[in-house]
């Protein structure tokens, strides 16, 4: 546990990174894949965004 004044620092928690597998834009199934997600992206952004009644928060 990490407190912050007068504090002491758990140092049996560690930070980790996860990382995707690395995806080819010259692949066709990768392109795919990728392009699947950034159409949606899109799509969230735009106006349907707004019809959706989505919040930013």
């Amino acid at each position: 546990m990490i407190q912050k004044k007068g504090g002491t620092i758990d140092k049996s928690h560690k930070s980790h990174i996860l990382y995707t597998r690395p995806y080819d834009f010259m692949d066709v199934s990768d392109r795919n894949e990728m392009l699947e997600f950034l159409f949606w992206l899109g799509y969230v952004q735009s106006s349907a965004y707004k019809a959706l009644h989505i919040q930013k928060v």
